[in-house]
């Protein structure tokens, strides 16, 4: 006997309605009525009659659905004993991470309602300083082109999240494209100011790090003027949207970008390969607290990763 079965013949038992109960199953009709045959055969008795277009219990399922609502329920209470002991994690996982990297909320947020005593830290610090690095974070999320991955030394334990792309972003009060335009060559924003993010202790721009000008050229084979930096995400899409100059965004910046400026203008680079990883990366287990343990193993299996095998 199967628990879907009981879930059936208690849930038709309650409605007495074959299409309802379906309804509440997310399932067909049919199929409801497979498993109320099967458990009648397997006990090897009707349990319901017909009265109209509905169905009712008849003497034998009166007396099995006692027994079948009971064990339903027991089985209901052992699932939340489980849940609890999945949320007894408590502590605060404490994570580094670049830009808005929401690639990583909707993991959180799952982890979170199964451990709610959790607390989460997100930072946003110099890669360059070890000692900091090391002290207010478990885990970074951190980008890296080919097998270049700056922070190995301090986070040894990495996986990639995901490849993403950069766009070039800016104002129609900068250059009125039309709307249909997707696409656009570097050679078209020369003549416009660049508007980008500067290394500070609170803010890590962790695609160009100290080196703007140099990975610039290494990224999309050219230079341009930088006429602008900030210290801030949303001073800078506040720039942009003023219209001062342009700028480039990983793809998973555009959704903030575009929530808090929505005329911006998303653009395809043509004829450059701009694509990186993004990596989730931690340190050594037994630098790391209990809760950003679990955090890891969840985040592992959340995003069908591989999982951790003698690393440490």
């Amino acid at each position: 006997m199967e628990l879907i079965q009981m879930q059936a013949f208690v849930s038709l038992a309650q409605t007495q309605h074959m299409p309802r109960t379906a309804q509440e199953m997310n399932t067909s009709q049919s199929h409801i009525s497979k498993l109320i045959s099967s458990l009648e055969a397997e006990l090897g008795m009707k349990l319901f009659n017909r009265v109209g277009r509905g169905v009712v219990l008849n003497e034998h399922g009166h007396i099995f659905y006692e027994y079948a609502s009971n064990a339903l329920q027991t089985v209901r209470n052992g699932e939340t004993a489980l849940k609890s002991l999945r949320g007894s994690v408590i502590g605060t996982v404490r994570i580094g991470n670049y830009a808005f990297a929401s690639v990583l909320h909707p993991c959180v947020r799952a982890f979170s309602e199964k451990n709610p005593e959790v607390d989460f830290f997100f930072s946003e610090v110099q890669q360059s300083d070890a000692n900091i690095l090391m002290n207010t974070t478990d885990l970074v999320l951190a980008g890296a082109h080919g097998d270049s991955y700056p922070l190995r030394a301090y986070f040894p334990i990495y996986r990639d999240l995901l490849e993403e792309e950069f766009y070039a972003v800016l104002s129609p009060k900068l250059i009125p494209y039309p709307a249909d335009k997707k696409s656009i060559r570097l050679e078209e924003l020369k003549p416009y100011p660049l508007i980008e993010v500067a290394d500070s202790p609170f803010y890590q721009n962790w695609l160009f790090q100290g080196q703007n000008v140099k990975q610039l050229r290494e990224l999309f084979g050219t230079t341009f003027r930088v006429g602008y930096m900030v210290n801030d995400f949303y001073a800078k899409v506040s720039l942009l949207d003023q219209g001062v100059g342009f700028s480039f965004f990983p793809q998973v910046c555009l959704k903030p970008a575009l929530r808090f400026a929505p005329d911006l203008q998303i653009f395809r680079i043509e004829g450059h390969a701009t694509a990186r990883r993004v990596l989730a990366a931690r340190k050594q287990r037994e630098q790391m607290t209990p809760a950003a343990r679990a955090f890891w193993d969840f985040l592992l299996e959340y995003y069908h990763l591989d999982p951790d095998a003698g690393e440490d």
